[in-house]
Order: structure tokens, then sequence, then C-alpha cells
């Protein structure tokens, strides 16, 4: 009578546990991909520039108050906006417009607007 050794993972087990592996994580991809955390993100970094460039402004305005500049006279666009809050990016720069000296969200993209709308902007 032979004897066999039957140690070590046969290949047809080995096989079976990676296409396992392979379907959990295809099934994890899925799940995160359709979760909406890139969506998540943007709004987050949206949200939070905005705010910060409100701030800006706010110290622009309250300077040019002090200088005898009424809030209805800041009115600025495009690469204007710069004077006011010297930090704004391109991106921005193109949304974005000063209108009696509160920043007013200007561009085309929906969840940006309803962004701006939840951090106090106005819009179109």
């Amino acid at each position: 009578m032979k004897k066999t050794n039957r140690e070590g993972i046969s290949l047809i087990v080995l096989v079976i546990t990676i296409i396992v592996m392979l379907i959990l994580a295809s099934a994890v991809i899925l799940s995160l991909s359709n979760s909406g955390i890139s969506d998540n993100a943007k709004e987050v970094t949206f949200k939070s520039d905005v705010s910060s460039l409100k701030d800006e402004l706010f110290a622009y305005v309250s300077n040019a108050e002090a200088h005898g500049i009424a809030n209805e006279d800041i009115n600025l666009s495009g690469e204007d906006v710069k004077k006011a809050i010297p930090s704004i990016n391109e991106k921005y720069i193109k949304i974005l417009e000063v209108k009696e000296g509160k920043l007013k969200y200007v561009g085309s993209d929906d969840n940006e607007k309803a962004w701006s709308k939840e951090v106090g902007l106005s819009t179109n």
C-alpha cells in the first residue's frame, strides 16, 4: 500500500480562494464608487474654500468701511476680485463675484449653486 503525502494546499483550493477574493474586492470597489465619496469630498472642499474666501472678503469690506467706503460701492468681478481676495484661485474667479460687498455665486453648476446657498452666498 502506497502512502500519499497530503501536506500543503491543492491547486484547486488555491484557485477557488483567489476567485472568492476577487469577487469580494470587486464588490467593495463597486460599493465605494457608487457611494459618492468623491462627490462628498468636492462638496466639503468647495464649502471650505468659499467660507475662507468669505472671511477674507469680510476683512476687506471692514477695512473699506473704516476708510469710508460703503458696502454698496464694493462691486468686483473677474480679475478685480483679487483686489479684495488675494488668495482666490482661477477656478473661483470665474464663478464668484462681489456685489455690494458680499460674495455671490455666478457659475452654472447646480451642485455648486446649492452648496453656495448652504454657506450663505447669493446666487443668480
